[in-house]
């Protein structure tokens, strides 16, 4: 069977620096604020995307420069693994 060119899992070809977004997902959208200052100190943007039908949980997307790689996972483990942020996108 063919294998579908769509499903192959290969690594993007990004070029860094790049421009990078992180969409942040969690209950208190001020809590994400925070976490986001205690792990970020370089220059970024941020600004409010949705809220659930319910009001429960809150999305705010990150934007930044990201230098390499490594950083860029180091900021998404750094993210993810906050207790006030409950998925990194």
């Amino acid at each position: 069977m063919k294998k579908s060119t769509f499903c192959q899992t290969r690594k993007p070809d990004i070029t860094y620096p790049c421009k990078w977004e992180f969409r942040l997902i969690g209950k208190d959208s001020n809590k994400i604020c925070l976490a986001i200052s205690e792990l970020i100190e370089q220059e970024h943007q941020l600004s409010p995307s949705n809220s659930s039908k319910g009001g429960k949980y809150h999305s705010l997307c990150l934007d930044l420069i990201v230098e390499s790689e490594e950083i860029r996972y180091r900021y998404y483990q750094e993210l993810k693994n906050h207790p006030d942020i409950i998925m990194v996108i």
